[in-house]
């Protein structure tokens, strides 16, 4: 009978290979930085793109 991944107590960094669990572990940060650059890349050219009129 196979296990569930979730009822596993054991630290992937316990139980993988060095580089194996750095890779993993470093996948999910790098999206989540390149998703928040590509956000304020976008915010930058749309506050850019608003004209303001003067009074």
């Amino acid at each position: 009978m196979k296990r569930d991944p979730s009822e596993s107590k054991e630290s992937l960094l316990a139980s993988a290979a060095p580089s194996k669990a750095i890779v993993k572990l470093a996948i999910p940060a790098t999206l989540a930085l390149l998703a928040k650059a590509v956000y304020n890349i976008v915010d930058t050219a749309y506050i850019a793109c608003l004209t303001t009129t003067s009074p």
